[in-house]
């Protein structure tokens, strides 16, 4: 049976790729291509505004975001700009960059906390938040989308988590050198910063 191509199908609006929206869907991401051809764009929509409410955004949000340059936040909209908004923290209709790691991915918060796509003036999907958290494409949430927001934001990424996991394996399984860390400490106590980040360098390296 042919399935489909998540690389090559159509874009369903301005904004959100399908392939984007069939991963953010239970229901189309394992159908078949002949299920996806029998359904109505009417039908896709109204899946849509169950799964991925966000992305209904207002045009007032369209257009402050697009006030808003690369990386930037509310800050870069003027104060007299009749769309200025006051922020407390910096996450305020904050929008991804690029060319530099993400900012912190959070949990939950109202109007102006759910990170916001660069070049496109809109939410991040739920999905595009996962793949920040470096959580694989085909990595199932449960809940609703506030519940999956929530998880999102609250995880350690996992292949963060898996390079410290990596280091601590050895010790429960006693596969590791015993060393004396009083005398480390003492030795590291008589170097300059400098010292002992060389000194962690090498240490590293050498494993």
């Amino acid at each position: 049976m042919e399935f489909l191509n998540l690389e090559s199908v159509y874009c369903l609006s301005e904004f959100v790729l399908i392939r984007v929206l069939i991963l953010s869907i239970p229901l189309l991401r394992m159908a078949p291509v002949e299920i996806i051809r029998m359904l109505q764009l009417e039908t896709l929509l109204m899946m849509l505004k169950k799964f991925l409410p966000i992305m209904n955004i207002t045009e007032k949000t369209r257009k402050r975001l697009e006030r808003i340059s690369e990386g930037g936040n509310f800050t870069d909209i003027p104060k007299d700009d009749p769309l200025y908004v006051k922020g407390m923290i910096s996450h305020v209709y904050r929008r991804v960059h690029r060319n530099e790691p993400s900012t912190t991915i959070i949990a939950a918060g109202g109007g102006g906390t759910w990170g916001y796509h660069y070049p496109e003036p809109r939410p991040l999907t739920n999905r595009e938040r996962a793949r920040i958290q470096t959580f694989p494409d085909d990595f199932v949430f449960e809940g609703s989308i506030t519940e999956v927001r929530r998880q999102i934001g609250n995880a350690v990424p996992p292949k963060g988590v898996s390079l410290v996991a990596k280091e601590l394996k050895p010790l429960f399984f006693g596969e590791y050198e015993k060393v004396d860390i009083r005398k480390i400490n003492e030795k590291l106590q008589k170097m300059s910063i400098r010292e002992r980040l060389d000194f962690d360098y090498k240490q590293r390296n050498e494993k």
